[in-house]
């Protein structure tokens, strides 16, 4: 036999009579939809905070943009060194040798000079 209690009008809740005594009906879903709003909205603000700040997250990304601009302006002057040092090599090689610059070397490298040339560093 079911029957509704005055407290239990508005509630939504069952009462029920066993013998002599009123036992209250338990309406899962008034349990179950809660909880699981609960944990999806768990989930869903963890995987938020993980896209942001995660390991793989957009302040990583910012970061490897911020590195990938640096490491790029460190291959363009590495580049020009690069070619800055190819020019000199050039300029030294037994087909274009240029004997201004071989003296230049010379004397700066090994330290050569003249006995009536004053260094003036």
């Amino acid at each position: 036999m079911t029957v509704r209690g005055a407290t239990g009008a508005g509630s939504g809740h069952k009462w029920t009579r066993e013998g002599s005594q009123v036992f209250k009906r338990i309406d899962w879903g008034q349990i179950v939809v809660p909880g699981l709003s609960l944990i999806i909205l768990t989930a869903l603000i963890a995987f938020g905070h993980s896209g942001l700040y995660g390991q793989h997250g957009l302040s990583e990304l910012r970061d490897a943009s911020h590195q990938e601009e640096r490491m790029k302006a460190q291959l363009d002057d590495l580049r020009a060194e690069r070619d800055r040092l190819a020019n000199l090599v050039e300029r030294l090689g037994p087909e274009n040798l240029d004997l201004d610059l071989l003296d230049e070397r010379a004397r700066k490298v090994l330290g050569y000079t003249r006995g009536d040339e004053i260094i003036v560093e």
